[in-house]
């Protein structure tokens, strides 16, 4: 391993967000905390401009790499593998920092000097638009806070997660099977757990783009409900299935024969927004839709899961020799 240099290398894996990169960039090298920090991004195959590379390439302390398309786990790797910093901290491409952000990383580390212990931090959004999607993200808390388990912290977005570097190659970094994002981060947080406490701090802030098409919100929660039942095959009996997360339909004709279960899940999401004063009757409405969708979806990719890992069982094997 190379020899540490810097507090902090932020890893940032790109995809097909060229603009929305240079922000999260130029928000982390522009705050006073950036002293003695890198930033290195990973671009997953996409074709960036020259422009805006060479913007980007001003930056002090700014790394940049390509790769074929392999999916976020595999850049962040790599990403951690060209860092220099004792701490590691993910963000996404699509996240602006807060303007304290590095300097609130550093100060929690320095009370946890003497602890073993990774954090996830708030991830709030970054406007609240007009669209019905963003909105019900919003009011859902998409991607903010933890995820507990009978009160353990079972889940942690990687768009605001912070490991010591060595904590993090102890455990071989993120699986590479999970091909795109989807619960890739709740794989490593159960194998974080083995060695190092998880922790949670507000005091932590990122602002995620919640601005999708009605597409992408279905193919995020599809994704999800993969990397759920993938993150489950990989765990074995470790696994701990999430509370707020799981799968119940085994085949697509379970959608059917346990909608009544769809629609209860549904029905405890739309509760989450249910008392607020401020939200019309009609908006309440297609909320509900939107849970109901958000469900169904996640329920579909754990389906489609399972048939890969019956059909490829040799593509998900557990392998004894990777590393980072």
């Amino acid at each position: 391993m190379s020899k540490m240099i810097y507090d902090i290398s932020v890893v940032i894996p790109t995809k097909d967000r060229e603009q929305q990169l240079f922000e999260s960039v130029k928000s982390i090298v522009s705050q006073p905390g950036y002293t003695n920090c890198e930033v290195i991004v990973v671009n997953d195959g996409s074709v960036y401009s020259k422009r805006t590379l060479s913007k980007l390439r001003k930056f002090p302390r700014f790394t940049y790499f390509k790769i074929k398309s392999s999916g976020p786990a595999k850049a962040r790797n790599i990403g951690s593998l060209k860092s220099r910093g004792e701490l590691l901290a993910f963000i996404d491409d699509d996240c602006i920092a807060d303007s304290s952000w590095l300097v609130s990383i550093k100060k929690y580390f320095i009370k946890q000097s003497q602890q073993s212990v990774f954090v996830g931090g708030s991830v709030k959004p970054l406007e609240i638009g007009a669209s019905y999607i963003n909105q019900y993200l919003c009011h859902i808390h998409h991607l903010d806070g933890p995820i507990l388990t009978e009160g353990k912290i079972t889940n942690m977005a990687s768009a605001n997660l912070i490991v010591r570097n060595v904590d993090f190659k102890k455990v071989k970094g993120f699986d590479e099977r999970f091909p795109y994002a989807g619960a890739e981060d709740q794989n490593l947080v159960w194998k974080l757990s083995k060695i190092a406490k998880a922790d949670f701090s507000t005091s932590l802030l990122v602002y995620h783009n919640h601005n999708i098409s009605l597409s992408v919100f279905i193919n995020k929660y599809r994704r999800y409900g993969r990397g759920v039942a993938l993150h489950n095959y990989l765990a074995k009996d470790g696994a701990t299935d999430s509370a707020v997360y799981n799968s119940y339909c085994h085949t697509y004709g379970d959608i059917l024969t346990r909608f009544n279960r769809i629609l209860t899940r549904a029905k405890q999401t739309r509760n989450r927004f249910e008392s607020s004063a401020n939200l019309a009757i009609s908006a309440k409405i297609i909320y509900f839709f939107l849970s109901i969708i958000q469900e169904t979806a996640f329920q579909i990719g754990s389906i489609d899961m399972r048939y890969d890992l019956i059909s490829h069982p040799g593509k998900f094997r557990i392998l004894t020799k990777k590393s980072i």
